[in-house]
């Protein structure tokens, strides 16, 4: 009997997934398992009947899911005695890292019955254009000021417009944000036609901002001799370009900037072990030099300037040094 109702578990938790890691076939599997473990030990055990109808699955499908996560790092040990599974995770940066990815995109509270959804790889594209929309925002404006631009405004959408076919929003002098269907794609490992076809029922606007004439002109000419569809029209005697769309979404998301900036570190530490070793391994570190590269947290940065820092608190503090620097060289017009 439970002394308090503060240790009575939660039939249906909430859950911080990331989207592509949810992507993956053993996504969906890893984070039910991790909503078992609030702690964060690392280790669950769960029943097999209570999997297999929480998923609607076979037997077959369970063991490929363990067996493809435990080859991606996401589960490191599992076993099974009688009708209970014994699981190990591996962290998300270790995840991250075996899957070739530069971050964990989207981190998005849900709650647990939300994974048996019919609709939830849907819901985890949703999240990642929401996030992806809200960090274009932030880098709209650097990229406008580091142009030298002075006061530099955004487009502002007015979603009260928005409808399920794409409503259009003229802008002549503000600055376009957004994501593109094809980089959400990218940034989940699928074709932008499947974005396009999770998005189909979401409320959205679509941008569409002035350029100069002659070059919509030229851009019209070209795409006509080549047979595709212009990206741009003429309106009057103004020439206008498509943009992003903007959708109306919402969701609880976390920054999760910390964890973020200590898998740059754990990046660090894995370049500084394979630099020490005496064998040919150099595609493992190209491959943490192109991760490090992707990656918005440390992008202009080399990585050889941090891997011999040792302790994480001295990271973050060059980091921010170096950052700062930057930022005061681009306002001195240097």
């Amino acid at each position: 009997m439970y002394a308090n109702n503060s240790m009575i578990p939660d039939s249906n938790p909430k859950i911080v997934i990331h989207a592509p890691l949810c992507r993956t076939t053993w996504g969906k599997l890893y984070y039910y398992f991790r909503s078992l473990d609030p702690s964060g030990s690392g280790q669950v055990t769960c029943a097999r009947g209570e999997l297999l109808t929480f998923f609607n699955i076979d037997n077959s499908t369970l063991y490929r899911w363990l067996r493809q996560g435990h080859k991606d790092g996401a589960f490191r040990y599992y076993s099974r005695s009688k009708e209970q599974f014994l699981v190990c995770l591996g962290s998300k940066s270790v995840v991250t890292f075996n899957l070739g990815l530069s971050n964990w995109g989207a981190a998005t509270v849900i709650v647990r019955s939300d994974l048996g959804q019919p609709n939830f790889l849907d819901q985890v594209t949703a999240q990642q254009v929401y996030w992806l929309q809200r960090r274009s925002r932030t880098a709209a404006v650097r990229r406008a000021k580091a142009d030298r631009i002075r006061n530099p405004s955004l487009a502002k959408i007015d979603l009260s417009r928005a409808t399920d076919k794409p409503t259009l929003q003229f802008f002549r002098n503000k600055i376009p944000h957004g994501a593109s269907q094809k980089g959400v794609g990218n940034t989940l490992n699928i074709n932008k036609r499947t974005v396009r076809r999770h998005l189909k029922p979401v409320r959205r606007v679509q941008q569409v901002h002035k350029i100069p004439y002659n070059k919509g002109w030229a851009h019209i000419q070209m795409a006509g001799e080549n047979g595709n569809k212009p990206k741009c029209f003429i309106r009057g005697q103004e020439a206008y370009a498509y943009g992003c769309n903007i959708y109306d979404l919402a969701f609880d998301q976390r920054s999760e900037t910390t964890q973020r900036m200590k898998y740059m570190f754990f990046l660090c530490k894995l370049f500084r072990r394979l630099r020490t070793i005496d064998h040919n391994d150099c595609l493992s570190i190209d491959q943490i030099i192109q991760l490090w590269d992707k990656s918005s947290f440390c992008k202009d940065l080399a990585i050889k300037d941090f891997v011999d820092i040792r302790s994480f608190t001295d990271f973050k503090k060059k980091r921010q040094a170096v950052l700062r620097e930057d930022r005061r060289r681009v306002k001195m017009g240097k």
